[in-house]
């Protein structure tokens, strides 16, 4: 099921399958966690953060998610296209990134609203959308909803939520265990 809650936002359920989230899961235990320190964007002090360059990861996301996503064109509104050189018009979904971050957040943290970053490996090659990937990871999450441009996306496992990196959005209070992945999806200039 494929949820358009606002401009810029999707929601999918039933994306990954069983194995695909085994998979995920069995990437994200074999990653290193450290403490983040946050910053003033958020009162959390114990979000514990690891991260991988498998290969497996982003070309997992981007088999499930290639076949449904708009082109770049349809994907922003005439209104809210990103600026780029050249225009959006010239550019085109290429894949995931090769860098996938994990996020572990303790009993009652949360993430401020904030938007994200891009990743940009070349002028020609940049991120523009964050995936994050909530996973079957033991405990049940309750709480940590991500909320983008009002709309709070429950972080049930297996949903993934795509959004505009330009979107403010915040992580609300986890009350009980653990949430996901982010990743992105890039895009290239068409030659």
């Amino acid at each position: 099921m494929i949820e358009r809650p606002a401009a810029g936002v999707m929601v999918i359920d039933a994306l990954l399958t069983d194995e695909d989230q085994s998979n995920l899961v069995a990437v994200l235990e074999g990653a290193e966690l450290s403490a983040q320190e946050l910053g003033r964007s958020s009162r959390s002090r114990t979000r514990r953060r690891g991260e991988s360059r498998s290969p497996k990861v982003p070309q997992l996301l981007w088999a499930r998610l290639e076949p449904i996503l708009p082109p770049p064109t349809e994907w922003f509104p005439p209104d809210r296209r990103p600026r780029l050189e050249p225009d959006i018009a010239h550019w085109r979904w290429s894949g995931c990134n090769v860098f996938t971050r994990f996020y572990d957040y303790g009993l009652g943290d949360e993430f401020r609203p904030h938007f994200d970053e891009s990743w940009r490996a070349a002028p020609d090659r940049r991120s523009l959308l964050t995936v994050l990937v909530y996973l079957p990871t033991g405990e049940r999450c309750e709480g940590g909803e991500t909320v983008v441009e009002g709309h709070a996306i429950a972080p049930h496992p297996g949903r993934v939520a795509v959004f505009d990196h330009r979107l403010i959005h915040a992580g609300q209070p986890v009350l009980a265990g653990r949430k996901g992945l982010r990743n992105d999806v890039i895009a290239e200039t068409v030659a």
